[in-house]
């Protein structure tokens, strides 16, 4: 960082010469590097690259704005300093000395145009302001690939056909605990239980019963409310449907959904 601070006191001092500054003057800024580099824009402007520093060398306490901001960093410092670097008043790498109290360095980000304000702390006129335009010259990067765009109405991935089997054993499982209803009781003194057999089966059994409990029928009639209807599979026990009881047109449906 010394080498660096080196550099741009260097800069600061060969600014006093080319903006024609006098030497006892309290705060000295860059202006347009000396031949051949090319001379700034006709409208004042001084050219900033990404890898050159703009060197502003205070005697006295300053504040620098830059508008609009993000296209140049600011860092202020202590002086004196050495800085080396590439000057925007020098022609390459060069050692330099800042010998000012306050010495800030302005360096590119991205590309455009601002404007820096350079006001004494205190300043009461606005003709104390020291004010320069840059131009930003900063290399383009590759630019990555958009990012798609969400669908704004996605379409439902199509559900897969219902898992499809011979025969299924239908379950009910009712609160040990609690009196049967009249919905339950007319549910399971319909016909259609008698017509289950030969090709399926049914079982019911209470909340308390250790085969129900031991076949895990009552922690999954838990899940939906007792009395619950769980159709499986009659191969192997795997659960098809499971829901609450209301009426036998249910248990239907589920039956025929689920069997070939």
């Amino acid at each position: 960082m010394s080498s660096f601070r080196v550099a741009m006191c260097g800069v600061l001092l060969t600014a006093c010469v080319v903006l024609g500054a006098a030497p006892g003057d309290p705060i000295r800024v860059p202006g347009a590097p000396p031949a051949p580099t090319p001379a700034p824009s006709p409208d004042g402007a001084v050219s900033l690259a990404a890898d050159q520093l703009f060197v502003i060398d205070s005697d006295i306490p300053v504040l620098v704005l830059a508008s609009p901001r993000g296209l140049v960093s600011i860092t202020e410092e202590a002086g004196p300093v050495k800085v080396r670097g590439k000057f925007v008043d020098g022609t390459g790498v060069e050692t330099r000395t800042f010998k000012g109290k306050s010495v800030v360095t302005v360096e590119a980000i991205a590309a455009g145009r601002c404007e820096l304000l350079v006001v004494p702390v205190g300043a009461a006129k606005g003709e104390q302001v020291v004010r320069r335009t840059l131009d930003v010259i900063v290399g383009q990067g590759p630019i990555p690939p958009p990012v798609p765009r969400p669908d704004p109405k996605p379409q439902p991935e199509p559900k897969p056909d219902p898992l499809r089997v011979d025969s299924v054993w239908v379950v009910v499982v009712e609160d040990a605990a609690a009196p049967r209803t009249i919905e339950t009781a007319t549910a399971l003194n319909d016909p259609y239980w008698g017509g289950l057999r030969p090709k399926h089966d049914w079982r019911h059994y209470v909340s308390d019963s250790p085969t129900a409990i031991a076949n895990g029928y009552v922690e999954q009639a838990k899940r939906v409310g007792y009395p619950a209807v769980l159709v499986l599979s009659a191969t192997d026990g795997d659960p098809l449907r499971v829901f609450k009881l209301t009426t036998v047109a249910a248990i239907k449906t589920a039956v025929t959904e689920v069997t070939k």
